[in-house]
């Protein structure tokens, strides 16, 4: 039955969950860290991650989560809280994120199991797990921080490149040495006048004669 004191104006509460603001800039902050589960994994991607983040051997990173779980359950502690809190890189999914919004899902059970093994082991109990957080902290911390590009691993920003402006092509000059060939001239026939008078012709050639039989 609806309430005919309200204010229709006024925006009435939806029905249903609300989503919890302090939990979504959680998450919003892990994923700002850049640290995931690598692609590289044998259980849940989280010591292919940490290595990656690191810039160490993934090989190495299993090694000394194993001997961390040996002493005290740390390295199961680490394990545990990696793979419940630290996206996916596949997808981009967190664990706890799912479960709080009520999608369950398997590889929580993992999750569990490896906290358990922390707590069940002889040494520091929940110390060992709010120490493992703590880690897991600084490794998120420290990837912000290389994001903004200063801390560990942090490189020096690459200075922009200009674009690089070439000189205008300049025509060859000639060799003096070479030049161009010329075309050869064509001789120009003159035509022979065919009104020429014979006569002409008989007192040339009785010239001739007449001086080759002169007397030495």
């Amino acid at each position: 039955m609806s309430n005919p004191n309200a204010n229709p104006y006024q925006p009435q509460p939806q029905p249903g969950p609300q989503k919890n603001k302090t939990s979504r800039r959680f998450f919003t902050w892990v994923r700002s860290s850049g640290l995931v589960r690598g692609d590289d994994r044998w259980i849940g991607g989280v010591c292919s991650g940490i290595a990656l983040r690191l810039g160490w051997s993934p090989t190495l990173v299993r090694a000394l989560v194993i001997v961390c779980t040996l002493f005290f359950g740390f390295g199961a502690a680490l394990y545990a809280l990696g793979w419940f809190l630290m996206p996916d890189v596949r997808d981009g999914h967190i664990l706890a994120e799912d479960l709080i919004a009520g999608q369950w899902d398997w590889n929580c059970l993992g999750c569990f199991l490896f906290l358990a093994v922390a707590i069940v082991i002889p040494g520091a109990g929940w110390g060992c797990i709010a120490l493992a957080a703590l880690a897991l902290w600084l490794l998120a911390k420290s990837g912000i921080r290389q994001q903004e590009g200063y801390g560990f691993g942090a490189s020096a920003p690459r200075p922009v490149s200009q674009p690089v402006s070439y000189p205008a092509a300049q025509p060859v000059p000639q060799s003096p040495l070479y030049s161009a060939p010329q075309p050869f001239p064509q001789p120009v026939s003159q035509p022979v006048s065919q009104t020429a008078p014979r006569h002409s012709l008989f007192h040339s050639l009785f010239h001739s004669l007449s001086i080759s039989r002169c007397p030495a």
